[in-house]
């Protein structure tokens, strides 16, 4: 009765629904990146392929290994290599064959197939057309548009979000262990244990976060791993602080005096008694912190200290498209508008979790 109570509150909140389903529809998108992943049939190209149609043969630095006098036999890589700026196509599979024979022979063997750093040119057969796959607009082979190296946005936008929300995730997790094993043992036992530990909690909260953040990646390096765990051991002093506020108002309630009484631990008590009853306050936290996490992992991304290169997270894809703001809006949009959407659903969601599940402000709205 009371779960269902609950539940018909949180329906009334129109934002909190819409964001639940907003996020729904973003985890559905990560779960669907994962399986195109390893999946043999692929919907979405992959975030990464900066190739535009079929069976291309990319030669990357030719001219700069000087070897461009042995492949005298293919006037079009001469045209290709004499314009570097433009790009050139090949499709015929017996032009190609015939290539890779004369580039072992011209030692170019260790050639690249895909090389997203280094000069790459495409290579006509019969007839050269110059394509240019960078920074395409919104279209109905790409709807997001394509990035400075061709790759496609939505790509990039939904095998980020399984990044993006890992992090969040992750991170969450981390701050909660640590949060409520040290505001639980704080707000229990109370007297020294309170004082060392709030002032421990103080003490933390008064470094700025991004700075400290920043700090320990230039310590432990970037990572997307690290970068989850830097960011949960940095955010557990708030979750600390309620769980310990929650304990030191429910340790003086009957039913802990009554299960001292009958002989129960320290432990038992506050794992078994006193934590479930102190769950509604730390899950709506969770839930605000997750939007957090996940600005931070932007943050930490965009300034180059986060998820590197070429993985794709909305924080790097909003690196990418700075600098073509006026040119190629849709590179750096796409990514921000995802971020917004997911930050604003998480916040819509944890004000929804409050209503529903703090008794006083049922009727408030």
């Amino acid at each position: 009765m009371f779960k269902s109570v609950r539940w018909r509150v949180f329906k009334k909140n129109k934002r909190a629904i819409f964001a639940a389903a907003t996020l729904l529809l973003f985890y559905a998108l990560a779960g669907f990146s994962f399986l195109n992943t390893w999946s043999n049939y692929h919907l979405l190209p992959d975030p990464n392929d900066v190739r535009i149609g079929e069976k291309f043969y990319l030669v990357e630095a030719v001219k700069e290994q000087g070897k461009e006098s042995k492949l005298d036999e293919f006037p079009n890589l001469q045209k290709a290599l004499s314009n570097p700026n433009k790009k050139i196509l090949i499709e015929d599979k017996s032009e190609i064959r015939k290539l890779e024979q004369s580039l072992r022979k011209a030692g170019i063997s260790d050639a690249e197939p895909l090389n997203l750093y280094s000069n790459v040119y495409y290579i006509a057969a019969y007839r050269i057309s110059v394509i240019s796959s960078e920074n395409q607009p919104p279209s109905l082979e790409h709807p997001f548009g394509t990035d400075d190296l061709g790759r496609d946005v939505l790509s990039r936008v939904v095998y980020a979000a399984r990044i993006s929300l890992s992090v969040g995730f992750v991170a969450v997790a981390i701050a909660l262990c640590i949060g409520i094993a040290i505001g639980s043992v704080s707000g229990y036992y109370g007297g020294m244990v309170d004082q060392v530990a709030m002032r421990i909690v103080d003490i933390w909260m008064s470094i700025p976060g991004m700075v400290l953040l920043i700090a320990m990646v230039a310590v432990f390096g970037p990572g997307l791993f690290k970068v989850m765990v830097l960011i949960g051991i940095l955010s557990w002093a708030g979750t600390a602080r309620i769980v310990r506020g929650q304990f030191l108002s429910l340790r003086e309630q009957v039913f802990v005096e009554a299960a001292k009484a009958a002989g129960a631990s320290d432990a038992r008590i506050i794992f078994r008694h006193v934590l479930p009853n102190a769950m509604a306050p730390i899950i709506v936290d969770a839930t605000l912190f997750l939007a957090g996490a996940i600005l931070l992992e932007a943050g930490l991304s965009f300034l180059g200290l986060g998820v590197q290169p070429p993985t794709a997270s909305w924080g790097n894809m909003l690196t990418d498209g700075q600098k073509y703001l006026n040119t190629a809006w849709w590179i750096a949009v796409f990514p921000g508008i995802a971020i917004f959407l997911t930050v604003l659903s998480f916040n819509f969601i944890g004000d929804g979790l409050r209503d529903a599940l703090d008794p006083r402000l049922r009727g408030v709205r």
